[in-house]
C-alpha cells in the first residue's frame, strides 16, 4: 500500500510541476506581449502579480510531494529555490511594480525565464522520480 501511496504522491507532484510550468509560461507570454505593446501595463502587472502567491503555494505543495517520495536531491534543490522565493516575497521584490514595469521588463523576463527553466528541470527530474517509484526502489 505504501508504494501505491508513493506513486499517487509522485503523480500529484508531476501534476503540480506541470501547473507551475503553465503559470510561468503565461507570465512570460504577458511580459512578451507587454514588450511588444499588445497589452496594457496595468493589466499585465495585475495578471502577473495575481499569479505570484498561488505559484509559491503550489511550489511548496510540490516540495512536500517530493519530500514524501524521498527524492532527496530534488527536495534539496527545490527547497533552496522555495527559500529564495520566500526571501524575495518578504523583501518585497516578488511583485512587479506598474510604475517601473518598462524599466524592469528585461530583468523580470530573465527572472521568469529562470523560474521556467527551474520548473522544466524539476519536471524532468520528477518524471525520473515517478518512473523510479513506479518500477520500485
Amino acid at each position: 500500500m505504501s508504494s501505491l501511496m508513493s506513486l499517487l504522491v509522485a503523480l500529484l507532484g508531476f501534476a503540480s510541476i506541470g501547473v507551475l510550468m503553465g503559470l510561468a509560461m503565461s507570465a512570460m507570454l504577458y511580459l512578451v506581449d507587454l514588450e511588444h505593446d499588445h497589452v496594457n501595463p496595468f493589466e499585465a502587472t495585475r495578471f502577473i502579480n495575481r499569479l505570484k502567491v498561488p505559484e509559491l503555494g503550489l511550489h511548496v505543495f510540490h516540495l512536500l510531494c517530493v519530500g514524501y517520495v524521498e527524492a532527496r536531491m530534488l527536495f534539496l534543490w527545490q527547497f533552496l529555490f522555495v527559500l529564495y522565493q520566500f526571501w524575495n516575497f518578504y523583501q518585497g521584490r516578488m511583485y512587479v511594480d506598474v510604475t517601473s514595469i518598462f524599466k524592469d521588463l528585461s530583468a523580470e523576463k530573465r527572472k521568469t525565464g529562470m523560474r521556467l527553466g527551474v520548473y522544466f528541470a524539476a519536471c524532468v527530474w520528477t518524471v525520473f522520480t515517478l518512473v523510479h517509484t513506479a518500477v520500485g526502489k
